[in-house]
């Protein structure tokens, strides 16, 4: 018996590219978790640019979703 798999391929919108890094943002900013800050004395979550620092991504959206 074989299988046979299917493939779909669909355009994305400049909607659906922005609804995308949002999720991809939340994911791993739920995982590297917050931050404490000490010269405000208090913790707070990672700005767009530290998280993709600390994945080594780019922040201009060029290798990120296609804009």
């Amino acid at each position: 018996m074989s299988q046979k798999y299917a493939s779909e391929t669909w355009t994305l919108t400049k909607r659906d590219r922005k609804q995308m890094n949002i999720f991809e943002s939340k994911v791993y900013r739920g995982n590297l978790g917050p931050v404490y800050d000490n010269k405000k004395e208090n913790w707070r979550i990672l700005t767009n640019k530290e998280i993709y620092a600390s994945v080594k991504k780019p922040t201009t959206g060029k290798q990120h979703f296609e804009e």
